[in-house]
Order: C-alpha cells, then sequence, then structure tokens
C-alpha cells in the first residue's frame, strides 16, 4: 500500500492532537476521525491501482484529486450532522486539509 501505516498513523496522531487540544475526545471529533480513516484508506486503494501500470496518468490524477476533495466534504458533513460546526471541528478540518496537501501531495 503506498500510503502505508506509517503515514496513516502520523495523519491520525496530528489529528488526536488537534482533537485532544480542549483536554477531550469529543463523540463529534471521534466521528470526523472515523471517517478519515475510512476515506483515506478508500485514497489508498485508489492510489494503488492507479500505480499499477508504474504511472498515474492525468485522469487517475484527476480522480485522486476529486477523492481528496471528497475527504474533506466528508469531514464537514460528518461535523454538520448534530447541525452545528463547532471552532473545535473547524480547526480538526482544518488540519486535514494541511495533511492531505503536505503529505498526500
Amino acid at each position: 500500500m503506498v500510503i502505508d501505516n506509517t503515514l496513516l498513523q502520523s495523519t491520525l496522531k496530528e489529528l488526536f492532537k488537534i482533537a485532544r487540544k480542549d483536554g477531550v475526545i469529543t463523540e463529534e471529533e471521534n466521528d470526523i476521525i472515523d471517517q478519515i480513516v475510512i476515506d483515506t484508506l478508500e485514497y489508498s486503494q485508489m492510489i494503488d491501482k492507479a500505480i499499477e501500470d508504474g504511472i498515474i496518468d492525468d485522469e487517475e490524477t484527476q480522480e485522486l484529486k476529486k477523492l481528496k476533495d471528497q475527504i474533506i466534504k466528508n469531514a464537514e458533513a460528518t461535523a454538520l450532522a448534530d447541525g452545528f460546526y463547532k471552532d473545535h471541528e473547524k480547526e480538526l478540518i482544518k488540519k486535514l486539509y494541511d495533511l492531505l496537501n503536505s503529505f498526500y501531495g
């Protein structure tokens, strides 16, 4: 798997650091992180499939970008599930955005 456990663990460590900032990981924060794990694994599988032929072509690059954008949208939708987008959830999603752009290209 291209996105190996070390990279996923680094991502989760950073997200949990933000979630724990106030001393409590809320159910909403945990739900957001759970969704991120699911989506990141799907992203990794898509990368694996894309590199089977040795290159990632333009179409595959676009699909990967769409999935990265979808990871953010899913995290936001999870945050809004209770009808509110709290500051700590916004901070968590901002960190996710930063991590996706730095770790996942």
